[in-house]
Formats: structure tokens, sequence, C-alpha cells
């Protein structure tokens, strides 16, 4: 999941940067190249970065788009490495605060360090409560809830929570936030064998990455889609919706979601029984790109193919 940055805040929370630094920056330039693609992004804020001041309210503001497409890119051992020195910082502000600690907890997860996740979250539960005076931005409540996905807690209670979002702001028009919202609750959907609802969620999710206009997101909605259509055991159409995901991770360059779906759509053929399209399919997916969370299901794949 990628986190919502919200300028004005960060701009009332940190010191104001420089005019001459600001101006070298075109912030609403970065905003479009970095909702495109998170590779571009990347790219293009490390530049940024090499000729902005520290510890100014632009600074930070192009890090916390480095650590987002750090983490949609699945650099899982960099974002660590950047996290685990800002966790322990004392003078940076509390909303940025927040967001590493986010980002660390859920990167802890990934490594399946529980001890470490458990005793971050448990931070970030306490800054968030801290700042709910302060933040009316329900995004923050979404990310907290997805931080559960990393944990042992019940489905039901974070699913309630997003239930308890989604009719409070039913009418509210916001892409990002409701295609966030939309996709949690496909998580937990799933994680409670609510195979409707998840599948409901996720095509929820895709007509607001749609809005977005965002390809990294309407790859994702395509992606989660699938994978509640394979949980149901629909696998016909969750190729199909696998398919498109690979379309469109392509058209960002988004190496390692391009490795996964072209796994995944080597999963369909097998459970298909189509084993030749199966073995093409598999033999595209490069091991270097896949998110090491997936390796499990790229090694079971090669074993029942008999690779």
């Amino acid at each position: 999941m990628s986190i919502a940055i919200n300028v004005i805040t960060l701009l009332l929370l940190i010191s104001v940067s420089s005019s001459s630094l600001a101006a070298k920056v075109d912030i609403k330039s970065i905003n479009t190249i970095c909702t495109y693609s998170s590779a571009a992004c990347l790219k293009q804020v490390n530049a940024k970065l090499a000729v902005t001041k520290e510890d100014t309210a632009l600074w930070y503001e192009l890090m916390l788009f480095r650590l987002d497409s750090l983490f949609e890119l699945a650099k899982f051992e960099t974002l660590l490495q950047e996290t685990t020195v800002w966790v322990e910082a004392k003078s940076v502000s509390q909303y940025f605060k927040v967001r590493v600690l986010i980002y660390h907890t859920k990167v802890l997860g990934v490594f399946k360090d529980n001890e470490k996740r458990d005793y971050f979250r448990a931070q970030v539960e306490g800054y968030l409560i801290e700042l709910n005076e302060n933040f009316s931005d329900p995004s923050l409540v979404v990310d907290l809830v997805n931080l559960q996905l990393y944990s042992d807690i019940a489905p039901r209670v974070p699913y309630h929570m997003l239930r308890k979002l989604e009719k409070k702001f039913s009418k509210r028009y916001d892409p990002k936030f409701k295609f966030e919202l939309y996709n949690n609750l496909g998580h937990f959907a799933t994680r409670m064998n609510k195979y409707t609802q998840s599948i409901i969620a996720r095509e929820q999710a895709l007509i607001w990455a749609k809005r977005t206009e965002s390809n990294s997101n309407i790859a994702e909605a395509h992606f989660n889609l699938a994978r509640s259509l394979q949980a149901d055991n629909n696998y016909v159409l969750a190729s199909q919706h696998f398919k498109t995901s690979l379309k469109f991770y392509e058209s960002v360059a988004h190496l390692s979601h391009i490795s996964l779906a072209k796994l995944y759509i080597a999963l369909m053929d097998w459970r298909l029984g189509d084993i030749k399209q199966a073995k093409l399919h598999f033999a595209q997916v490069k091991l270097a790109d896949l998110p090491i969370v997936r390796l499990p299901v790229y090694t079971s794949l090669k074993a029942n193919l008999a690779l």
C-alpha cells in the first residue's frame, strides 16, 4: 500500500524551506511523476534530494516520496536501512516520524522480525492517538489499519474499522483515499475468507484506481482483484486480471511486479490444466526481481511443473 503525502500538513509541521531551494523543485511535477511511476519517481526524487538542503520542508517532502517509492518497488533492504536511522531521530516532526515508523513496521513484517515489528507498531499506534486531534485525514487511519496485516490480530477488527470509515466518508470524492480504503477492505475480507465481499471491495478499488489516473494504482487494483478471484477459485477471470495488471506494470517499468504478475499468470495456467502455457509463462519470471515474500509461490509452482 502506497502512503499519501499531505503537503499542507507537512508545511505546517516542518520549517519552511528557503525560496531559493523551493525554486529548484517543482513539487506538482514530481507528484505527477510519482503518481504515474514509482521507478521514475525514485530517480527524479533522488536527483532533487541531491540539491536540496536537508531538514527543510521540501527535503522531508521529497524523502517521503522516496520512502514511498522504495516500498512500492519492493526495495525492502534499502528501506529497512534508511528507516532504522530515522526511527531513532529526535528532531523530526511527529508527522514525518509516524510515516517512517509505519514503513519501518511494515518492512520488519516483510522480514518476519515479529518482535521488533510489534514494538514499533505499538509506537505508531501511540503517535496516531496523539495526532488524532490534529489530523483529520482519514488516510492516517487506513495506514494504521493496514499495519494489522503484519500482525496476528483478528481480521474482523480492522475490517469493521474500515467499514465505519467507508460509511463516514461515503460522499467524499477522494480517489486515492477511496482506492486505499477498498484495497484494504479486500485484504481483510480475504483474511476472513469472505471472498465475495473481497471481490466486491476490489472491484470498487479498481474503479477508484482508474480515477486516480495512476497506472501504478490501476496495476495494483487489477492484481489484487485477480488475487481475490483466485481465492474464490475463479481462475479464468483471475488470469484475465493478472494479464491486465502485467500490461500496466510494464507501462511503469515496475520490475518486481512484472515478474510477480507473470508468476501468477503461470500459476493460473497450471490451475486451469494448461501445463504448456504455464511453463512458458513461468520461464519469463525473473527470480532476482521477485519480492522475497513471494518466493514460496515460485518454489511451489516450480515443483508442480516438475522443472
